[in-house]
């Protein structure tokens, strides 16, 4: 990416996790680990027993948004939480990057969000807004009503 001031989502993979154990992770940054409580993450494994869990699932929050339903849903401990689309609420209208990061960062500045998606682990159905000119959306439905 070009603008060195900001940071990026990346994918990192891991192998040969444990069943149903629990993991803490933080970030190291050229060469330096964030030590700050509020940055470090948790997850927790699915157990290969026949268990129960729960799952939340959220769609189509305001972007930025600060409300309680993250907080509800991060106390119910779930194994997953599955955002059904929409994460952010941009109209963006061209295809660029710095666009785009701009929505996903006010999404994760936000206090009850960022901690939710610290503790547990997403699975992200993407819907318009997070991977489409939202315009181009409308436009090409618009042609079929």
């Amino acid at each position: 990416m070009t603008n060195k001031n900001k940071t990026y989502p990346f994918q990192y993979l891991q192998y040969d996790l444990q069943p149903d154990k629990i993991y803490y992770y933080r970030f190291r940054i050229d060469g330096v680990i964030n030590k700050e409580h509020d940055m470090v993450g948790k997850f927790r494994t699915a157990s290969t027993a026949p268990s129960s869990y729960k799952i939340t699932l959220v769609t189509c929050a305001t972007t930025g948004s600060n409300n309680s339903v993250f907080d509800r849903n991060r106390e119910e401990e779930p194994l997953f939480y599955l955002m059904l689309g929409d994460f952010h609420y941009g109209n963006i209208r061209r295809d660029c990057s710095d666009e785009f990061y701009t929505h996903y960062a006010a999404v994760l500045g936000s206090k009850r969000q960022s901690e939710l998606y610290q503790g547990t682990p997403i699975a992200y159905m993407w819907d318009d807004h997070d991977y489409v000119f939202h315009l181009l959306i409308t436009i090409y439905c618009r042609k079929f009503d």
